[in-house]
């Protein structure tokens, strides 16, 4: 992996399932009810190479459309920013801290309405340092607005959706959650925790994807949902380790 070119760059495969009926490797027992879905899948720090290297990705753009977008962001580059400006529509501002999501339970349901003023549902998912967020980007160079594609689909009546992390043994990462969040940091469906992931002592951090858990969560929720993002981890893991390696 050439490092040095494509340190940040994210590769994101964007599925559109449509009336046809074409699924792109999802399963094709999942109902038709009628909706396009989009599926955006993350597959972060590598290049075409790495791309052309795997046997499933390489069949996949085989028989797609492939090309290249440019996100700029604002300020020094990072994987957080870089997520941010694509959910956002502008180059945004984000780290590590701001950039945390959780599942939706009682303690952060308190935690979220203590810093906003504001209710949660029951289900879901949020970034409980929403406000911070808005600061950070109200205080940057570009005025960026926090969740603008979230919103926007929520305003037209569309679900998003948020599955995976990439998660080490000692930090929680999961910033893709930037692309789907609404202005209040929400994501209706999913699931950012540790089951998403399961030990295994031959990878980096001993960790790795739980993708037969992710495929399961998936079905579980493709009906109700219109825009999927799936951040994979493995290969963020792996930049991640490399020093050790």
């Amino acid at each position: 992996m050439n490092t040095k070119s494509i340190r940040l760059i994210t590769i994101l495969l964007l599925i559109i399932i449509s009336l046809t009926g074409i699924s792109y490797g999802i399963k094709n027992d999942i109902p038709d009810n009628g909706d396009v879905k989009v599926v955006m899948l993350i597959i972060n720090r590598i290049d075409f190479n790495d791309l052309e290297n795997m046997h499933y990705t390489k069949g996949l753009v085989d028989r797609s459309s492939i090309a290249l977008m440019n996100t700029r962001v604002s300020g020094s580059n990072s994987e957080f920013k870089a997520y941010a400006t694509i959910g956002w529509g502008g180059r945004a501002e984000a780290s590590h801290t701001t950039s945390l999501f959780y599942n939706i339970n009682e303690e952060n349901k308190e935690i979220y309405k203590r810093r906003t003023g504001n209710g949660l549902l029951k289900n879901g998912l949020i970034n409980l340092d929403i406000n911070r967020l808005i600061v950070q980007n109200q205080n940057g160079e570009y005025g960026a607005v926090p969740g603008e594609l979230g919103s926007v689909l929520r305003q037209n009546g569309y679900k998003t959706a948020i599955l995976g992390n990439s998660d080490t043994d000692d930090s929680k990462l999961n910033s893709a959650g930037l692309i789907a969040m609404d202005f209040n940091g929400y994501i209706d469906f999913g699931d950012i925790g540790t089951n998403c992931t399961k030990e295994d002592t031959t990878r980096p951090f001993g960790i790795k994807t739980n993708y037969n858990f992710l495929l399961n969560k998936f079905d579980e929720i493709y009906s109700n949902t219109d825009l999927i993002v799936i951040e994979t981890g493995d290969t963020t893991r792996l930049e991640r380790y490399k020093n050790n390696l």
